[in-house]
Order: C-alpha cells, then structure tokens, then sequence
C-alpha cells in the first residue's frame, strides 16, 4: 500500500468515525509512512481521541523531534482530538519547539522552476501555478510538452510552507512576488512577447495568478484557470474591468460535479460577464478536477487554444 492509497483509506475511516480501524491500518502500515507529515498527524489525533495517552506523545514527539516535522498552530488548536493531551506538560513542551520550527521555515523554500524548452525553436510560453500542496514535479507529469506542443513550459514554485513540506500560497503578497520574479527572469531569457504568453493556474494558485493580471505585474491576453479557488473574489470585483480593457481572454475549467469548486468557478463566471471580460466555461471536464490535476488536460488545453484563435 503506497502513502496515498492510505491516506485515503484511514481518513475515510475516520471521516465515518471508525477511529479503531482507522488507527489500526496506520499501525499496520507505519513502516510505509515515510515522513509524511499528514499521516503522522492522524495517528498522534486518533491515538489522542482513543485514549492511548502514551502512544499519541510517543508519535507527536517522533514526528516533530525525531524528524523535524511541524505544525500550524492553529491547526493543533483547533484539533478536538488532541483534547486528551493538550494538558499535559510534554505536549506543552512539543508544542513550542513545533511552534518555533514553523515561524523558522515558513518562508524557507528555495528558488526552484522547472522549464521545459522544445528543440524546436518557438515564441510561445505556457506559465502556470500549481496549487497548495503540490510539487512542480507532480505538476510536470500532467502539464508537459505531451499536452501543451510548441510551447516553453514553465513551472514555478512557492517558496512559502503552511505545515511541513507543505507547500503554500497563503501569503499572496509574498507569493506574487516569487511568481513576478521568475515571470520576469523566463520572459526576459526567453524574449517572450505578451500576445504570446499562456498563463494558467490550478486551485489556490489562481488567487497569485489574478492578483497578478490585476495589478498588470503578470501579462498575458490567454488565461486558464483551472478549478480556481479565491480566498476572496470581492476585493478583486471593483478593479475587474482592467482585464476587460487589456483584451484578456480567460478559460475557466472545472468539474461540473465538484461541490466545492463550481460554486467559486460559477461565482467567477458572474463577475466576469459583469464586466465584460472575455471569457469560456469548460465545465464538462470532470476526469480528477474536483480532486486534483485533470487527467484529461491535453483536452482541455485544445479547447482553451481554439477559443484564444477565435476572433470576438
């Protein structure tokens, strides 16, 4: 069983409040663990929640002194499990190391883009966040040159952690200024022109990629945003019209079965035609949105082109 196939299994337990079992099959598996940070978590809150005292600082310890691993605070706060062991003075005590690590890394990932260059020579750029959680490697397996031909490929990364190598967007002024940067440095490498330029982002990166458009620090007439989320989309609401004046054309792709994300995508789509931006829904796409990268990207892609070539 890989690490993925047990998150899932284990936090289905425990979302259907089978905590035995749910802690059982991470007992059972620990030694698949790795330093995963989210699976360390689970085990220390069930150990917590069923009452194995010991065994719940035995595993928060190994986590965050044997491995290093950490944190929010506010997540541990608010963390009912944890409860039982809140109290006591060794979770106190594992708390504050937890707490310094976090305002120690937060902002400690290293400058990193993975770009893709084609043997063929080409004047086109394909920019793209990826969202919260993701490695720019994950993101390479999806969005390569099997799926978006004749382009230069660029993928940044957020140099800003929520937990653990976990990697975030939250502060979206900090994470528009990594994103400038490396915009700035692949167009200028490159000489890429702005009629050009694809800008893309998936989930919480698009809250960047539209400050971005916004603030006209990221330039580009053809935008995909795909599942976007938007911690808040009013703020950008009176400011909206610029994108209509710079002629940008927006594709916006989303599951049209995703609960969470087509209420944001639709609330999107809204505020969009109110302000005459030019813009296509692709909502037909379901393969994997609502749960992360669209297996059937190339598609989505396609579509997104033909719509930036046609005239209107």
């Amino acid at each position: 069983m890989n690490t993925q196939e047990l998150i899932t299994l284990s936090y289905e337990l425990y979302k259907n409040m089978q905590y035995n079992e749910a802690y059982n099959i991470l007992i059972k598996n620990k030694t698949f663990f790795g330093k995963d940070s989210f699976l360390y978590n689970l085990l220390f809150s069930l150990a917590s929640r069923l009452n194995k005292i010991d065994n719940a600082i035995f595993y928060l310890k190994e986590a965050i002194i044997k491995y290093k691993m950490w944190y929010p605070t506010d997540s541990l706060d608010n963390d009912a499990d944890l409860d039982n062991i809140r109290d006591l003075d060794s979770y106190k005590e594992l708390y504050l190391v937890n707490e310094q690590r976090g305002l120690d890394c937060k902002y400690s990932g290293d400058k990193k883009i993975d770009i893709f260059v084609p043997k063929e020579i080409t004047s086109n750029l394909f920019f793209m966040l990826h969202g919260n959680s993701q490695f720019v490697e994950i993101v390479k397996e999806t969005f390569n040159s099997t799926t978006i031909n004749n382009h230069i490929i660029a993928l940044p990364q957020t140099r800003e952690f929520s937990s653990y190598l976990n990697y975030s967007w939250r502060n979206s002024e900090f994470g528009l200024e990594v994103v400038n940067e490396h915009f700035q440095e692949v167009i200028s490498e490159y000489n890429v022109q702005e009629e050009n330029i694809t800008l893309a982002a998936f989930a919480a990166g698009s809250n960047i990629l539209l400050s971005g458009l916004i603030e006209n620090k990221l330039k580009a007439k053809k935008v995909i945003f795909f599942r976007p989320w938007f911690p808040n989309l009013a703020k950008f609401d009176s400011q909206m019209h610029l994108l209509s004046e710079r002629n940008i054309k927006i594709v916006i792709a989303c599951g049209i079965d995703d609960q969470h994300g087509l209420p944001i995508a639709n609330n999107f789509d809204k505020i969009l035609t109110k302000y005459n931006v030019k813009h296509k829904n692709i909502y037909k796409v379901t393969n994997n949105l609502s749960n992360g990268l669209p297996t059937n990207a190339k598609e989505i892609i396609e579509d997104s082109f033909i719509y930036f070539k046609e005239k209107n």
